[in-house]
């Protein structure tokens, strides 16, 4: 790396951290300097290193990064070191996360980047502790004074050496990593990372048959990609980590070997063949929702932090984290759509049925502006359903608007869903119903193709396709030729929630529609039928 410094070599003496000279005059930059591992891999302080790692044998960090870091530690205050110019005038502070203050680092606790610095930290920290008493005992000259060559100073050296000596390290930062491994390496992470990951393990019991538990070891072994270890002491099997990444067009955001060790974990007999099913794939999607559950706590102050302006370092956490919350929405988004590619929709929930005039015009109104008024006082809701988050109110969070639709839809629409699918008018309830918003031009102008997570459903259009917004629409992806529905305000499309379907695009203007989750109570029916809301729907 070759560098041409604007602050000329000064006389320093020693200190724990590199001297802050004057600035030069813009139009005196100095010698230019280069700083290379080439340069110093061959001199006295690499044979040095060198020797000392035979001595105390092998090392987690390589011994080339350690002889570039400590050449740098030694440059740093040695003014007739050609490095010097340059690296006497770099802040205290490197850009690199492990270089952070222990405040700032402390935001990060209980997330997997703070347990991926906490254990790079201590194998540096063990190297160090190994190699450094041999140095200067044996090579006092090379490293001295020892005052310098401190572990802290050490991070301070590989920090730099990461940032390849720039005050922006997003300069020199490649482009295609995750928010994790920015700030591990640069300090610094970016809103809307699509190269996000997030490393999941899952945990079982042994097996009660010891002959059946070594028969999923042994299956899981086989597996290509799947990691495990077992705790004898208390008896559990912990398979991954797995990655999950966000979702694109030549990335899966579920690794298979995932698939694979659910299914190995889950076989009841020996020789039988593993098998990944929908309880396999239930119990993924449960693993993943209990995990977006817990990030999801901290979904609105990350959110208040980045609109507020809070501090770098209180950004960057928000960044990454919802970065973590949007590759686990990927991963149950890509696990219900395999449960859906798995299972063909039985005729009698192939039926889609439009009920007019459910609302007049004037109560659509009344609920767009009940909406409106409770969203501009408490906001919007984004991300109340997990898999396919929304902009959305739950009509049940506005007692006013809760207080007459409730009823409403009960006693009018859902008697006349259960008459148009026969079902029993007494076993289906509303589950969850919402005022959902899409805006022409943003983000969530349209809902990709999903399933909900109800036995029946209904959309409700509260404005005008033509009038208040252009586009829209609700497209049933299963069904041949169907027209895209988009019936007058007030009236309702209702279906079965197995029934495949997305919103399309709103082009221009805002849509508003009220949306239903219904439950379906099939014991109470007298019929155990093939689907309910605990079954082999995906959740």
């Amino acid at each position: 790396l070759a560098f041409a410094p604007k602050i000329p070599s000064s006389t320093s003496s020693p200190m724990s951290r590199p001297p802050r000279p004057k600035r030069a005059r813009v139009d005196d930059p100095g010698p230019a300097c280069t700083i290379s591992r080439g340069a110093c891999a061959k001199g006295p302080r690499a044979a040095a290193v060198n020797a000392a790692v035979a001595k105390c044998g092998p090392l987690h960090t390589a011994a080339s990064d350690l002889v570039f870091w400590l050449e740098i530690m030694a440059a740093s205050t040695d003014v007739s070191h050609e490095w010097n110019s340059l690296l006497a005038s770099l802040p205290a502070c490197a850009p690199d996360f492990l270089s952070w203050s222990p405040a700032d680092r402390a935001l990060f606790d209980g997330t997997n980047l703070a347990v991926a610095a906490a254990a790079i930290e201590a194998n540096i920290k063990g190297d160090f502790d190994s190699l450094m008493p041999v140095l200067l005992k044996e090579h006092a000259t090379l490293f001295s004074p020892a005052g310098q060559f401190t572990f802290g100073r050490l991070l301070w050296a590989r920090g730099w050496s990461l940032a390849q000596f720039t005050l922006d390290p997003s300069k020199v930062a490649p482009k295609d990593i995750s928010n994790e491994e920015s700030l591990l390496s640069y300090g610094f992470a970016i809103q809307n990372n699509l190269m996000d990951t997030l490393p999941i393990l899952a945990t079982t019991r042994f097996d009660e048959d010891s002959k059946l538990h070594e028969y999923k070891l042994v299956l899981l072994a086989d597996g290509e990609g799947v990691k495990f270890t077992t705790d004898d002491e208390r008896q559990t099997v912990t398979v991954g980590p797995f990655i999950l990444q966000r979702a694109s067009s030549h990335r899966a955001p579920v690794p298979p070997a995932l698939f694979w060790a659910f299914a190995c974990l889950s076989v009841e007999a020996l020789d039988d063949e593993p098998e990944v099913t929908f309880d396999e794939l239930d119990a993924i999607r449960a693993l993943l929702a209990a995990k977006l559950a817990r990030a999801d706590e901290t979904a609105e102050s990350d959110e208040a932090c980045i609109k507020a302006g809070a501090t770098i370092c209180r950004r960057y956490l928000a960044y990454y984290r919802d970065g973590q919350r949007a590759v686990l929405r990927d991963a149950i988004r890509a696990v219900d759509e395999t449960a859906a590619a798995s299972q063909e929709l039985p005729p009698e929930h192939r039926e889609v049925h439009v009920v007019p005039e459910v609302l007049s015009p004037a109560q659509c109104s009344l609920v767009i502006s009940q909406a409106q008024a409770h969203a501009t006082s408490q906001g919007w809701s984004t991300n109340r359903h997990v898999a396919h988050p929304t902009t959305d109110l739950a009509v049940t969070s506005v007692p006013a608007l809760d207080s007459w639709l409730s009823p409403l839809l009960t006693t009018g629409l859902l008697a006349k869903m259960a008459k148009l699918f026969g079902l029993e008018a007494s076993a289906l309830g509303l589950e969850d119903v919402f005022v959902a918003m899409y805006e022409g031009g943003s983000e969530r102008a349209g809902l990709g193709e999903h399933e909900d997570g109800s036995p029946w459903s209904f959309v409700l259009p509260l404005n005008s396709q033509g009038v208040d917004f252009e586009g829209g629409g609700t497209k049933f992806v299963a069904l041949d030729h169907a027209p895209t529905f988009c019936p007058p305000a007030g009236s309702a499309v209702v279906f079965s929630g197995r029934n495949r379907h997305c919103g399309l695009p709103v082009t221009s203007g805002r849509r508003f529609i009220l949306a239903g989750f219904c439950r379906y109570d099939y014991e109470s029916e007298g019929e155990g039928g093939d689907f309910d809301s605990d079954g082999d729907s995906p959740r």
